[in-house]
């Protein structure tokens, strides 16, 4: 189901999304002893140290990521193996903070910081502290620990802030900062306001472009005093790099100054180096300053895409549902594997020729006995054919009618600054289903149902609808893994400010539990219309970036 659903029946057309690039990009889980392992499927990092130069470089076969420890233990080289680009970045991604006197503190200005490397199964950990400093090596007081967890495609980061307790008076703090290569020129933003600032409640959020080019006036500049949950920068058709913030989005909005809109993102063109240059500022005052004073937390992602080195080849589709008892027919199984077919999958989720049988999300069986069985025998002959199968599931959405609904839907509910939730209708009277927030019980709901499914039927994966994070304001869904910082801004009740957060760690949580539950082999089709991400699409084999031909 797509964001703007109003039809009666569909006729798909599926348009695969490469996003930037000209690639699939598949994704995580254990790695497995075998030969020739599809890019869906992790390997082991490569990590090695030189204590000479200083670099400890983390390698797999498809990108190595580089810190040098003689700049503070930050990130200075990215470079995918079939990229274009020697290092996508121009300059080092950096950390900063400046006093009210206007004197800027880096890490990279200190030549010895404390690194840690450890491992956690294939996760390679990195871990660094050092002081910030200015450039004629003048400590700020203020300490910086952050911690690197290497994935496969994407790297989550822990920063922590330790500032003195007798407080210190700041006007900017940068989680973030770099130049990245000229040639990644176009960049793509999710915005981070929210209600309070005119988002519409329950919007979608989809990523908006730009291009920042050097040496190109007419390209627009951007900045905003709202830190974007997600930037995406590339070489179209290419390379590129995102970053996206984690599912507590107070550290960014609330955390040091109480008050939404202190922040600072900044994209321009950089003359020297050459460049496109980025900031991230959860604090900015360039009138004024802030005294600051014990630990802040930051969690955020760069996401890499799984780059395979050649292209891709044609992707042929076709789906299939009740159809008011109609099944397909080995015949169309046929002629869609004489034709080059080799995915479909079951979609039927609303209630298109008005008879009530339909695939309710959530709900299982879906269909009378007979149904399930035919439904069983399409699998069977499609496989003989060749032709993989997966079955639809809305990752946000769950019946009404369900007793699961009836349970916890208010609970685990995406909900509006009012504490609203929203039925999701392509008809009047029916539903597809209420919007869903996976940082809540759904999250392993949904996992169940899955899981439930795939068990009973000889299905060779998922096809995910709504493949996206979304911004909720239930105040349910703030747990003890939320900071205390949030905790503590969090208001429950109608216009809450504080409670307001996204479900990214555990949408990737999914697409990673996922890919482990149906194999390196198996099949996973992610719908992700107008926000496009290399970290989820890493997971996926196909990608669907828009469906069109609906008709009665």
């Amino acid at each position: 189901m797509c964001a703007t659903k109003n039809v009666i029946c569909r006729l798909f057309f599926l348009a695969v999304c490469f996003t930037q690039l000209a690639t699939i990009l598949p994704g995580q889980v254990l790695a497995q002893p075998r030969q020739n392992l599809p890019g869906c499927w992790p390997q082991k990092y490569s990590v090695k140290q030189d204590d000479t130069s200083g670099i400890i470089a983390l390698s797999t076969p498809y990108y190595t990521v580089e810190h040098d420890v003689k700049r503070g233990g930050a990130i200075t080289k990215i470079k995918y193996t079939h990229g274009k680009v020697a290092n996508l970045l121009a300059q080092p991604i950096k950390t900063s903070i400046q006093n009210e006197a206007g004197i800027t503190f880096e890490d990279i200005n200190v030549s010895n910081p404390h690194i840690l490397c450890k491992k956690n199964g294939i996760i390679e950990i990195v871990t660094i502290e050092c002081n910030l400093v200015d450039r004629n090596a003048q400590d700020s007081g203020v300490k910086v620990r952050t911690i690197y967890e290497y994935h496969w495609g994407y790297i989550r980061i822990h920063k922590e802030f330790y500032f003195p307790t007798d407080s210190i008076r700041i006007k900017n703090l940068s989680v973030l900062s770099t130049v990245l290569d000229p040639r990644l020129s176009d960049y793509g933003y999710r915005e981070g306001t929210a209600e309070q600032e005119g988002a519409a409640p329950f919007s979608f959020g989809i990523c908006q472009w730009g291009k920042a080019r050097p040496g190109t006036s007419s390209d627009k500049l951007f900045n905003t005093s709202y830190v974007p949950r997600y930037l995406v920068f590339a070489n179209h058709g290419i390379e590129g790099i995102e970053w996206f913030v984690s599912s507590d989005l107070t550290q960014w909005d609330l955390q040091l100054s109480g008050q939404r809109g202190n922040g600072l993102c900044n994209i321009h063109p950089n003359p020297n180096p050459p460049g496109v240059a980025v900031s991230i500022c959860p604090l900015s005052l360039p009138q004024a300053s802030k005294a600051v004073k014990g630990i802040y937390k930051f969690d955020y992602y760069i996401g890499m895409p799984i780059l395979e080195g050649h292209a891709n080849k044609p992707w042929l589709h076709s789906t299939f549902n009740r159809n008011k008892g109609n099944w397909i027919s080995e015949e169309t199984i046929k002629q869609w594997a004489q034709s080059g077919i080799r995915t479909v999958h079951c979609h039927n989720d609303g209630d298109y020729y008005q008879d009530g049988l339909f695939w309710r999300d959530g709900s299982y069986p879906p269909y009378p006995p007979e149904d399930m069985e035919k439904f069983d025998k399409v699998i069977e002959t499609c496989r003989r054919y060749g032709i993989k199968t997966a079955t639809y599931f809305s990752n946000k959405e769950l019946h009404s009618s369900t007793e699961s609904f009836k349970e916890h839907g208010q609970e685990w509910a995406r909900k509006d600054n009012q504490g609203n939730i929203r039925h999701n209708y392509f008809r009047a009277g029916s539903e597809f289903g209420v919007q869903m927030c996976l940082k809540s019980g759904w999250l392993e709901y949904l996992k169940f149902s899955i899981d439930r499914v795939l068990k009973n039927h000889n299905l060779d994966g998922v096809y995910y609808d709504w493949n996206v994070s979304l911004l909720c304001s239930n105040p349910e869904h703030i747990t003890k893994k939320t900071s205390v910082v949030s905790q503590d801004k969090a208001k429950k009740g109608p216009g809450n400010t504080g409670a307001t957060h996204w479900d990214m760690d555990e949408l990737i949580e999914l697409m990673e539990w996922t890919r482990k539950r149906v194999g390196p082999d198996g099949l996973i089709i992610i719908h992700n219309t107008r926000v496009p991400m290399f970290v989820t699409e890493n997971f996926a084999n196909y990608v669907v970036g828009m469906e069109w031909g609906y008709k009665k």
